[in-house]
Order: C-alpha cells, then sequence, then structure tokens
C-alpha cells in the first residue's frame, strides 16, 4: 500500500487575503522537503525571514532566495556524507542563530538525511545516550571551541560506555553567509520524494526527569505539524512571528520550518552573525521592534521581565499578541499585562504529541492561562481522582501522535505526563497544573505540587532556579542554584543567603498549605563543584538534580529529625482546657529549649532560636490536628512570635480547639466565643484597598441607566425569588447568579429551573432576553470561583451586590464560615476595583438571629451589634462576622454597603416554603400524637412571605439609604390564631405543652427521645421588640404596609404542600 495517502481538506482558515502567497498541495501529495521546491518552482514571491538591516532597515529574504540556500546548504552536506559514507542520521549540535539554523535543517531535509536537533545545553554524558541510541552518522558542531570540548568528550564517553555504538565524524557548521550566497549558475538538486511514513526528523525530550529521549517524525507527522495553524481561529499568513527567543533546536523553534511553507507566516529574529549572541529579553525586543512583528514567540521568563518595564508594556499592548510556552507565566504578571491592554496566549504542547492547543485564540482576557484542545485531533480526559486530570490523545487524519503509551477505548493513544485542571465555567478549557511525577506525597498522605511554588521562588533575583523536594517527609526542602554562586560550606554567607531570600519564602507560604511551607533550616544551597543541569528549556531537570543531591538531602533531614520530639514520649491532650493545655506547652517548650526553670509566664523568645521555634511550632500544630477537627493549615510560622510564654501559647491552643467544637462550654471561658469572632473579623474585614482616582475602562457602558446586578445564592428559597423579581424588571440589563457547584453533578441551569418551579415563577425567565448570567462558583476558591474574565466583566458592569448565599447547615461552627468569610472579602474587593465611575452598591443578607443573645425585654434597634450578642451558635456568631466586613468596609472606604436582618419568611403564594423547619416538625408530629401543643401563649407572629421579603430587600438596595435594616412583618398576628387554623385543618384539639408530650413520650416508648417543654415555649415564632423605623422610611413596601398578611387560606396551603 502506497504510503502518499489522501488526506481530507483542511479548513480554509489561512491565505484568505494575501495576494503573494499560495496555499501549496497539503494532501500528503507532498512531503516538508517537496514543499520547499514546490514555492521555488511557484515563484512564490512571499517573505520568510525578516530581520534588522543597516540604517534602520528591514532585510527581507523571500521564497525563492531561500529555497536557494536551502539546496546549497543540501550540496554541502551531501559533499561531507560522500566523504564520511552517506550517513542518514545527522545531530545538529550548534548555538546558531534562528536563520542560519532555520535553513540548516531544511537543507539536511531536502538533502535526503534525518536531521536530529540537540539542544546545546545537554551534557557530554546526555549526548553520548542520545548518539549510540539513534545511532548518529555525523555531527554538525559549532565553530567555537566549547561546544566542541563537549562533543569531544562525549565522543570518548561513548567508545568507554556503548563501546558496540559507532563513533561519528564531526564537522563545523555553515555559516549563513555560505549559505546565502549569490550563485548566477544555480540549479535545483534531483527531485527527492520520501516516503510518508519513513524517518525524517528527531528532537528529544527535555530530559527533567532523566537523560533526554530521543523522538522520531516521520514526514507524514512532520507534514501534520503544518496543519496546526490551519485548526486555529486567525489567518497568520503574512503575520510576523518573532522566534528569536526560542531555540531551534526545539519543537517550538524548529515547527517554523514547516508553517512558513504550509501557510505563510513569516518569521522575524536578530539579524543573523557568527558567533550567534544568546537571546535577551532586551535584544528580542529591539528586534521585534525593529522587524515590526505582530507576536512575539517566548517563554515565560521574557514576559516577566518585560512587564516591569512600562515602554515594553506599551508596545506589547500595541501588538497582536504574545505567545508563550514551556513553563508556567506568573498569574500576577500575567493578569497584570493583560489589563494594561497585551493580549497574551498559552500555546501547550508535548513532546510525545505535539502542538495541542490551537495557534490562536481569536480573542484574549483574563483566562489567558486556560486552552482548549484543538479541532486537529481527538482527545480524552483520564481523571486522576484528586480534582485533576491527564491528557489522552488519539490519533485522527490530519495529527499522529508520536508515542504511543497506551490505549483508550481500544484505541492507540498518548498519555500526557502532565496534569491540568479544567476551568470551572468554561467547558473543554483547562489549565497546566504540573506533571504527574513532580507531585510531591509527604509521609501524612497530604500531596504538594511543587510547579508554582517554585515559580514563585524563581521570581527572586538572588535565585537562578529552585527545585522543590520532600517526598515520603513530613515538611519540604528546597534546593537552590543562587544567580551569584558561592560556596555554601561557608556558614556565614549560607545565611546572609538565606536571609536574602527568605521575604520571598515567606510570601509563598503564606499562599501555600501549611503542609507546603518551608523551613529556613530546609534551604539547600547547589555546590558550585555539582552545578545543576538544565533543558533545553532552561528549566531544571528536577528528578536528576534530587538524584544528583541525595546525600546532601539525606543528610539535611536527619539534621532535622535529631532537632525534633519524636523520641519523646508525648501524651496529646484529650480536652484543651486551660490546665490540660499549660501542662502539655510547658512540656513542650521547656524541652525544645532545654530550659527546665521556665516559669509559665516567662517570655522564651530571646531563648529560642529559629530551629527550636520551628520544633515548638510544628508539635503544637500536630496536636491539635491529631485531636481536634480543626484546619490547622492557617496556623501561622509565626506563632511563637504573638504567643510568647507557655500561658499565652496554652491560651492560644484552648481558642483554637474551641473552633473545632465552637461550644465554648466545652473550655469553661466564654469570652473564648467573642475572641475567636473578632480575630476572624480582624482576617477578613481589615485592611480593605480602594481604587485611587479617577477609573476609567474600555468596555464601560457609564451612562446606561439600566441595573447590572450580582446575586449569590440564587438557587436558595429568597435567592430564587429575589432573581425572580430581578428578571421580570424593566430596569435590570443584567444579573450574574453566583452559586456553589453541586456535589452531585446536578448542573446550575438544571437547579435554578426547579427553585423557579417550586416557586411557581416562569422557567421562561432563565433564557429571556438573555438577562441572566448563571455562573457555577468554589466559595472555597481564592477568588470565589469566579474566573479572571468574569471579574473583568463584573468590575466593568456591576451597579449592585447582593450577598444572599449562606450555609444552611445550623450546626456548623464558626471555623466551618471561614469560606464564606473568604467570598464575602473578595466580592467586596471586585466591588473596590470597579472600573465604574461609582463604586457598585453591596447588601448583605444577615438574620435577625444575629441580635438572639441582646438582652431580653429591649428593643433590638437597627444599629451593629457588639460580639457578644450573636454568640448564640456558630451560625450566629458568624452572621455578625460577615456583617461588621460589610460594616468595616463601609467605615474605611467609600464603598457604601447595606445591612438587611431579615426575620422569619413563610411560603410563597402557591403555598411552597423550603425549609420551615419546626412548625412543619410540630404539625407533623401532632398528626401522629392528635394534639397540637398550644405554644402560642400572648406571642405574635411577624414572618413576612418571600414574595414581600423580595421586594423589600430589592427596594432597600436600590433605594439611597445606608444602614442597618430590619424586615419583620409591621402588622403581626397572634400566634394563638394561626395555631387554632392548623388545629382546625388536621381536625385535632389544642392542649398545653406538657400534655402533648407526655402523647409523643407515650408513642415513643422506650426511645431515648427528650424534648424540653421550656424549649417549646421558646419556638422562634418572632422577634418580639424589634425597631423598624429604618426599614419602613427606606421601603415603599414597608411604608404603605402592604406585606400581605398570614391567613387561613395562606396556613392550608402550607399544610397542603406539606401534605405532598
Amino acid at each position: 500500500m502506497s504510503s502518499r495517502l489522501s488526506l481530507p481538506p483542511l479548513p480554509k482558515t489561512q491565505a484568505l487575503t494575501s495576494s503573494t502567497f499560495k496555499i501549496p498541495p497539503l494532501d500528503g501529495s507532498l512531503s516538508v522537503p517537496e514543499l520547499y521546491d514546490w514555492h521555488y518552482c511557484h515563484k512564490t514571491e512571499h517573505p520568510v525571514f525578516v530581520f534588522p538591516g543597516e540604517n534602520d532597515q528591514q532585510t527581507i529574504i523571500k521564497w525563492p532566495e531561500l529555497v536557494r540556500a536551502i539546496h546549497t546548504g543540501a550540496r554541502l552536506l551531501r559533499g561531507l556524507m560522500k566523504a564520511a559514507g552517506n550517513p542518514s542520521v545527522v545531530a545538529i549540535f550548534t548555538t546558531s542563530e534562528t536563520f542560519t539554523y532555520f535553513t540548516l535543517i531544511a537543507a539536511t531535509f531536502r538533502a535526503g538525511f534525518v536531521p536530529f536537533l540537540i539542544s546545546h545545553r545537554n551534557s557530554a554524558e546526555a549526548l553520548a545516550f542520545l548518539f549510540a541510541e539513534t545511532h548518529v552518522d555525523h555531527v554538525l558542531v559549532d565553530r567555537g571551541t566549547e561546544l566542541q570540548e563537549v562533543l569531544g568528550c562525549a565522543l570518548r564517553l561513548m567508545q568507554q560506555t556503548y563501546p558496540r555504538a559507532k563513533i561519528p565524524p564531526y564537522s563545523e557548521v555553515p555559516l549563513f553567509e555560505e549559505l546565502f550566497r549569490n550563485e548566477d549558475s544555480f540549479r535545483l538538486l534531483p527531485p527527492y520524494r520520501p516516503e510518508m511514513d519513513t524517518l525524517a526528523m528527531i528532537l528529544h525530550s527535555s530530559g527533567s526527569t532523566a537523560y533526554p529521549k530521543a523522538i522520531r517524525w516521520t514526514h507524514m507527522q512532520m507534514l501534520q505539524l503544518g496543519f496546526v495553524p490551519f485548526f486555529g481561529e486567525r489567518d497568520l499568513t503574512g503575520s510576523r512571528l518573532s522566534c528569536h527567543a526560542m531555540p531551534m533546536s526545539h519543537g517550538t523553534g524548529m515547527m517554523q520550518t514547516v508553517w512558513t511553507a504550509s501557510m505563510g507566516i513569516v518569521i522575524t529574529a536578530a539579524a543573523p552573525k557568527s558567533p550567534g549572541i544568546p537571546p535577551t529579553p532586551n535584544n528580542v525586543i529591539a528586534s521585534a521592534q525593529a522587524t515590526s512583528t505582530d507576536i512575539i514567540f517566548c517563554v515565560p521568563m521574557y514576559i516577566e521581565t518585560w512587564s516591569h518595564d512600562p515602554r515594553t508594556v506599551d508596545f506589547l499592548s500595541n501588538i497582536d499578541g504574545l505567545l508563550f510556552c514551556g513553563a508556567l507565566l506568573n498569574k500576577d504578571i500575567g493578569d497584570t499585562m493583560t489589563q494594561k491592554g497585551v493580549s497574551i496566549f498559552n500555546l501547550y504542547g508535548c513532546a510525545e504529541a505535539g502542538i495541542i492547543s490551537p495557534i490562536i485564540p481569536r480573542h484574549s482576557g483574563l483566562d489567558w492561562e486556560y486552552f482548549t484542545v484543538s479541532n486537529q485531533m481527538e482527545w480524552r480526559l483520564i481523571p486522576n481522582g484528586l480534582g485533576q486530570s491527564r491528557l489522552a490523545i488519539m490519533p485522527t487524519p490530519y495529527h499522529t501522535p508520536l508515542v504511543v503509551n497506551g490505549k483508550v477505548d481500544g484505541k492507540d493513544a498518548t498519555f500526557t505526563d502532565d496534569l491540568f485542571i479544567a476551568h470551572p465555567t468554561k467547558r473543554g478549557y483547562f489549565k497546566l497544573f504540573g506533571r504527574v511525577d513532580d507531585q510531591i506525597e509527604h509521609a501524612t498522605g497530604e500531596i504538594t505540587n511543587p510547579v508554582p511554588i517554585e515559580n514563585l521562588l524563581n521570581q527572586d533575583p538572588h535565585i537562578r532556579a529552585s527545585v522543590i523536594f520532600g517526598r515520603g517527609q513530613f515538611n519540604l526542602g528546597v534546593t537552590v542554584d543562587p544567580t551569584q554562586s558561592f560556596d555554601p560550606h561557608d556558614k556565614k554567607q549560607l545565611a546572609e543567603f538565606r536571609d536574602a531570600i527568605w521575604p520571598t519564602i515567606e510570601r509563598v507560604n503564606k499562599i501555600a498549605p501549611r503542609h507546603s511551607h518551608l523551613l529556613k533550616e530546609m534551604i539547600l544551597v547547589a555546590l558550585p563543584t555539582k552545578p545543576l543541569e538544565y533543558t533545553a528549556k532552561n528549566t531544571a531537570r528536577r528528578q536528576r538534580i534530587i538524584a544528583h543531591y541525595k546525600a546532601e538531602i539525606d543528610a539535611l533531614y536527619q539534621e532535622a529529625n535529631r532537632s525534633s520530639l519524636t523520641d519523646l514520649s508525648l501524651d496529646f491532650p484529650q480536652k484543651w482546657d486551660l490546665n490540660s493545655a499549660r501542662c502539655f506547652v510547658g512540656t513542650v517548650v521547656k524541652t525544645a529549649l532545654g530550659l527546665g526553670t521556665l516559669r509559665d509566664d516567662d517570655d522564651f523568645r530571646h531563648n529560642c532560636d529559629s530551629r527550636q521555634s520551628t520544633l515548638v511550632t510544628n508539635t503544637i500544630v500536630r496536636a491539635l490536628r491529631d485531636t481536634t477537627r480543626a484546619n490547622t493549615n492557617d496556623i501561622a510560622d509565626t506563632l511563637l512570635d504573638h504567643h510568647t510564654s507557655i500561658n499565652k501559647l496554652a491560651t492560644f491552643c484552648v481558642k483554637f480547639a474551641a473552633k473545632a467544637s465552637y461550644l465554648a462550654e466545652s473550655v469553661g471561658d466564654y469570652q473564648i466565643i467573642v475572641d475567636n469572632m473578632e480575630e476572624m473579623l480582624e482576617r477578613f474585614g481589615s485592611n480593605f484597598t480602594e481604587r485611587s482616582g479617577c477609573f476609567t475602562h474600555k468596555g464601560i457602558r457609564s451612562n446606561d441607566d439600566d441595573d447590572v446586578f450580582l446575586v449569590t445564592g440564587t438557587t436558595g428559597f429568597l435567592g430564587a425569588t429575589l432573581l425572580g423579581h430581578l428578571l421580570q424588571s424593566k430596569n435590570t440589563r443584567r444579573v450574574y447568579a453566583v452559586n456553589r457547584g453541586d456535589n452531585d453533578g446536578v448542573s446550575l441551569a438544571s437547579r435554578q429551573e426547579t427553585a423557579f418551579r417550586n416557586l411557581g415563577l416562569s422557567v421562561d425567565l432563565i433564557t429571556r432576553d438573555n438577562k441572566l448570567v448563571l455562573v457555577e462558583a468554589s466559595i472555597s476558591d481564592e477568588r470565589a470561583g469566579l474566573t479572571s474574565a468574569l471579574i473583568e466583566e463584573i468590575r466593568s458592569s456591576v451597579t449592585h451586590m447582593l450577598l444572599n448565599a449562606w450555609p444552611t447547615d445550623p450546626d456548623t461552627p464558626l471555623q466551618a464560615f471561614e469560606p464564606t468569610f473568604k467570598s464575602i472579602r473578595t466580592l467586596i474587593d471586585i466591588a473596590l476595583s470597579s472600573y465604574r465611575p461609582k463604586l457598585p452598591t453591596v447588601m448583605f443578607v444577615s438574620s435577625m438571629e444575629v441580635i438572639s443573645s441582646s438582652q431580653r425585654g429591649t428593643t433590638a434597634l437597627e444599629l451593629a451589634v457588639n460580639a457578644d450578642a450573636s454568640t448564640k451558635t456558630g451560625h450566629t456568631q458568624a452572621k455578625w462576622v460577615a456583617e461588621s466586613i460589610c460594616l468595616n468596609a463601609t467605615r474605611t472606604t467609600s464603598l457604601r454597603t447595606r445591612i438587611v436582618r431579615p426575620g422569619r419568611l413563610c411560603g410563597s403564594t402557591n403555598g411552597y416554603w423550603r425549609n420551615p423547619g419546626w412548625i412543619q416538625g410540630i404539625v407533623e408530629t401532632s398528626k401522629i400524637t392528635g394534639f397540637l401543643p398550644d405554644i402560642g401563649g400572648d406571642k405574635e407572629l411577624s414572618w413576612v412571605p418571600v414574595e414581600d421579603a423580595s421586594r423589600v430587600i430589592l427596594e432597600l438596595l436600590e433605594g439611597d439609604q445606608d444602614g442597618i435594616f430590619h424586615l419583620v412583618h409591621p402588622k403581626p398576628v397572634a400566634a394563638s390564631l394561626v395555631l387554632g387554623w392548623i388545629a382546625s385543618a388536621l381536625d385535632i384539639p389544642v392542649v398545653p405543652p406538657q400534655e402533648w408530650l407526655s402523647h409523643l413520650k407515650h408513642i415513643h416508648t422506650g426511645s431515648d427521645m427528650s424534648i424540653n417543654p421550656e424549649s417549646l415555649d421558646e419556638v422562634q415564632w418572632g422577634p418580639q421588640q424589634v425597631n423598624i423605623s429604618q426599614c419602613s422610611r427606606s421601603s415603599a413596601t414597608m411604608s404603605r404596609a402592604s406585606i400581605r398578611q398570614i391567613s387561613e387560606e395562606e396556613v392550608l396551603r402550607w399544610i397542603g404542600r406539606w401534605a405532598k
């Protein structure tokens, strides 16, 4: 069967408007070397290379001139190969600049040989391995002595290590001038028609984990590489792509030898010189400016450097964009550059499968770190059960993976060695998490992803590269390659270096989970005599480095273990009262410091070095983690800086343990609850940053009178009602409905439809007029689960924020609300950074329960209360913290916040009442006993129907009055009347509570059921003495007292719904 297969037509996306470039046959009838000749024969007067010339002019090389240089190079190579015995694999080991290297690759192709592109960063050992494994026949090497010395060493190693391997001869690479020489008598070489399934090119992997692996490309796979731009979203024919920063020995450089031929992209770089000048951020940007570059292709290091120069950022904001690959780009820098108008595009590929993401998207934005998989290939995500997935690529007519390492549904597949995280809202989009073999599992079973930590560390000017280690250990360590080498055996220099980088490590520790924190004693500095190895992408070879430094790493952990308390038999407290905590902490501190006479109130800071401090902190954290349900990851490494005596440290432990049990009675100290509440407020309700100056931002429609709302928790009882009213309003332009994800896999749209149906609202409202944007978010995420692009939309458009979402479990302790506080703080910070001339108004939906601990017999005013008024449950404590976060924002910034405290809300007009609570329980139980307890007394019922509550809240949100508002019924109904309606509907008598309880106990004979009659007398009919004057003044619905009163008909609707 012929290997010249006929491929399906490609999408018509390229050369749509070009007058100088014609798409060559890409149906499999021509190989890549033949494409070069095709352009020469068809007189393609289209640019291929552009570089800076003399007198600020540009030098442009078009296809005819390039093809002549390719054939000149091919003739030179054939002459060398003839003398060497007609070899087939030619290793290219050079630092030649972009254009000479490009031409040399193409010339090797056209000569009928197999170019093997080898990074000049490889060691002699790696070279010897690669030469032996690929049976290299000839080597082209730089004219300089450095690479020739490495090559000589590699050839000697081959003789020793691989005695059966053939030792290849070598020649010096030709210069640019020797290739691009004007010859009047130029003739094309005879035609060369390779079989499409034969070997065309060899690259190698980065060698991050071991020796580099040879990656073999067939002529068909090379041709398919030329298809990549056809599956992108832009016509790139004629676009000028700067490849100055990309190594031609890498796939990202080599692919230009194909794209130029397949779709006419134009390559720009520095002018060719010998010896080549290494690319730097400065000379790359200079050549890009001099060549009128449209897109710059680079690694993240360049972008991070350019971000600090306003003039460079201004230039970048006026070109088509930056295309990066090879590593993760710092998130903050990428976001900042994007906000300044720079388009950033993420190109993802791997040695085993080639380029996987499309080049390039039509639009960029704050989702720049995410990418989708090109339609050129078939793919599948394989979850790992930890929230990440591997990507499996299967062959298609347009793409054939280079390495097959598994099967999916019976098909050959390539599984990437990288892990990905799915975009929270954009289906089919992912971002890189890290490599599978990079993940570090601690002795505790916890996992650290080292890549983000290393990326942050590498921003430090003192650090060239860093490699995190710690597999199987409790703590991480890091090997650091300093930018200025020194001997780490010099303790003074080592201490100075650790101190110099410590601020960076502290910033990392603030972001990383506690098990991923770095200690000063676990910083290992690379030895000048054992330099770290780097890949072709200039990234550290992680596993090679860890293996190379095994002895030093083991010694570091041995020293740490000698300083631990693991040999001391310590019994952790089972109950964290002050006495047991003081005894335990005293033992730990005295043992670590070697101070047996230390008193409980003595300040031990001056007797405690960093190693001892770490020892004490880790022991206490371990004890709290093992004996409570509390999350110990947030305990700061500076614990001993703030708790400087045994007594203070013991008190901290008691308070922290109380967060887990949330009942202060368990430690016998009421003040602990208040302290915990105020501590939580300090964490989430301080240091607000407000925008400065007058903001303008493209895309803002500041003259619109229509309102744009962000509402959280719209699938709940009140939230769905609020959303329904907003969508029905003519003044509403858009609503961002932000809700948590669902653990059962039910989509947000389905949950919203169900909520509307329950309330009797039209489901058509969800899609009518395209007003609604449903956002599935995560309150535990740093940015509330909102994408960068969405945050930009919110900053540009939202006029009102309604914070309504709240955990529904009534037994939730205060500590468990931390994600909720984080989410509230995030949304307030977004409001404060709004691009609109007027900051959004923010309203928090609180609860009357926040004043549940107020002094009885007094009227609750519409004012902020102290923490001690809200200590009843973790739920009320958390409501106070959330209120106070909003109020603090108003006190310290110009943000307008409002607090509404609804009392009890009751069912909608159709009788639906989600979570009616105790009232339904008593009704259902009374059906069984045949009696209804008389628990009304002289109390009044001030419940508000949910539709009326929604109207009042929206009137308060859109009004002009800031402050705190109590939302209860202005005309309450007697509780006894409601009980009479229930009894009538059930046709049962009303009896005293104790008699009702006796009937209940008789039914549940032998059970451990215990219901206190006094608790029945305390049921929440509603607050008895509440001031509502401010709410009445600010809400038309309240002021007109037009809220629907509870009636017998309404009660019958409730009971009817509960019976279903």
